[in-house]
């Protein structure tokens, strides 16, 4: 329920404040979070490769994309991880 609220928070501040808005940043960040705890680790972690992108064109934003450069790759291993033990489990 959480991640249907937010995929729809996410697609509503992008209409309202544009595409790439900083707040659209946090929102996709936050929606990434969200989905990684549901087991979702591909989707989460191309949220986090999505806010990532917007906050490196923003200039004021180096700690925030730091943060999501470091989930973003932290999702990305737990997403190979995933993906090694499935097939180990499946050969």
């Amino acid at each position: 329920e959480s991640i249907r609220v937010l995929r729809a928070a996410v697609a509503d501040a992008a209409g309202a404040l544009g595409p790439e808005a900083r707040t659209l940043a946090f929102y996709h960040s936050h929606l990434a979070r969200y989905l990684l705890q549901a087991g979702e680790l591909r989707e989460g972690a191309e949220q986090y490769a999505q806010a990532a992108a917007m906050f490196a064109r923003d200039p004021g934003a180096v700690q925030p994309y730091a943060a999501t450069l470091d989930n973003h790759a932290a999702a990305l291993l737990a997403a190979r991880q995933n993906t090694a033990v499935e097939r180990y489990q499946y050969a």
